[in-house]
């Protein structure tokens, strides 16, 4: 701490920065530098820009890999949702090795948002649960046992 004030980590402050960026709502799509200077007031307006270039980037890049994974699925065939994440995941952190697991999560669920609402991979992609593998189970020995 310097004068009191808490020291970020280069890692903590690109999370920060690519949490600020994924905002839905008032802030969607915003720059990131005014929010990341109230929470982080130390950063240099050259810093401030460099860390929205970063995590515009990584945000983007993340839908962008996503969507190239959903249509290789398309093309060829289909794959579990925790295949699809793990995919996503391997690529991702050999790219943004900084990124921590909630924002991995977010950046995934964002992207499988917008895949969705493009009708990219949703015939593909196989959702298992254990809900839903229960009510298969239940249907199956529903079915059976007339």
């Amino acid at each position: 701490m310097i004068f009191g004030k808490k020291q970020y980590r280069e890692e903590e402050i690109l999370n920060i920065g690519l949490d600020f960026s994924m905002e839905f709502g008032k802030h969607w799509l915003e720059p990131i530098q005014k929010r990341l200077s109230k929470k982080i007031p130390y950063l240099t307006q050259e810093e401030l820009d460099n860390y929205n270039a970063v995590c515009e980037k990584t945000r983007d890049d993340g839908l962008f890999i996503l969507m190239r994974i959903l249509e290789e699925i398309e093309e060829d065939n289909s794959m579990t949702s925790d295949e699809l994440f793990n995919s996503f995941k391997k690529v991702i952190i050999d790219k943004y090795n900084w990124i921590n697991k909630k924002n991995l999560n977010h950046l995934y669920s964002q992207g499988r948002y917008y895949a969705w609402k493009d009708g990219i991979g949703t015939g593909k992609i196989i959702e298992y649960s254990l809900t839903s593998a229960f009510i298969r189970l239940f249907s199956a020995v529903a079915k059976n046992s007339r």
